[in-house]
């Protein structure tokens, strides 16, 4: 896939006579109910919850833009990693920065998004395991060492996305 590629991106594959979803669509709809459902809140830090997650549906699927992940929904052969949720929880945390918001719904956030398709952890230890151990003890096995390759692999094939 090249950069004019980004709009080959795929979230799921056809099911069921539904063709398959575009990554973009499926990012702007999550986003879009995720900013519905918290119209008018206000978080701790005093941020506008609603447009926190607004970013953080933008931001949860990003990993789903690797080529790995894109020959996986599309039950191609891969031998790398598809795994997708951590790569979008260091985007979203990214993008929650990079917009001011304050550092509880970063980790909200983030921890959200590590999470999406699974049970939510004690949130302290799982931050200390899962972020703080990898940066000082990087293994490549290691998702956020993955996530980091994966964002690597999506600039070069779809830079645009």
């Amino acid at each position: 896939m090249t950069d004019g590629d980004a709009d080959r991106l795929i979230s799921h594959p056809a099911e069921e006579g539904r063709p398959e979803m575009p990554l973009s669509v499926h990012l702007d709809g999550v986003a879009e109910r995720a900013a519905d459902a918290l119209r008018k809140c206000v978080g701790a830090d005093g941020d506008d919850l609603s447009e926190a997650a607004r970013v953080i549906g933008l931001a949860h699927d990003f990993g789903k833009a690797s080529p790995a992940f894109q020959r996986h929904v599309r039950e191609e052969t891969t031998d790398e990693p598809t795994h997708h949720a951590r790569l979008g929880s260091l985007v979203a945390y990214h993008a929650l920065s990079q917009r001011g918001f304050g550092r509880e719904t970063r980790l909200a956030g983030a921890i959200a998004v590590a999470k999406h398709h699974g049970h939510l952890p004690d949130c302290p230890d799982y931050v200390r395991g899962a972020y703080a151990a990898a940066v000082s003890e990087a293994r490549p096995s290691d998702q956020t060492v993955q996530a980091v390759e994966q964002l690597e692999r999506i600039d070069e094939t779809a830079g645009e996305f």
